[in-house]
């Protein structure tokens, strides 16, 4: 099974995503509202995916994805974003920081096919 956290600030995202996700058995997920939540999961689950909202509350989504960089085996990164500069998101992307971005609001259809694709990669 895999395991999925997503991290949003704004409790209707994180009902909208629930809402497409229930449906998917073979997913494991679960939604934050805090980096603090998130990592305390990332140290109890088996956590594949981190999909996370820029920015999330305590830190910049940026720091919080630095921050999940030092972690002994990171799991694949999902930036989402409702601002129009996604200059940085670019530059993390770039370096390998996160393994995508996709703009809000989300279409989860597209964030399940970019999913399936980025475990396929990790699972070959």
């Amino acid at each position: 099974m895999n395991s999925i956290i997503y991290i949003d600030k704004e409790p209707n995202n994180l009902y909208s995503f629930h809402a497409y996700f229930r449906r998917k058995i073979e997913y494991d997920y679960f939604m934050c509202i805090t980096e603090e939540d998130a990592f305390s999961l990332l140290i109890a689950e088996n956590i594949k995916i981190l999909i996370c909202d820029q920015p999330v509350p305590e830190l910049t989504g940026m720091e919080f994805l630095q921050e999940l960089t030092r972690h002994s085996k990171p799991p694949i990164l999902i930036s989402i974003s409702g601002h129009h500069d996604l200059s940085k998101l670019e530059e993390a992307m770039n370096k390998g920081e996160i393994s995508c971005y996709l703009n809000k609001p989300l279409d989860y259809e597209a964030l399940h096919v970019i999913m399936q694709k980025l475990l396929s990669k990790v699972d070959m």
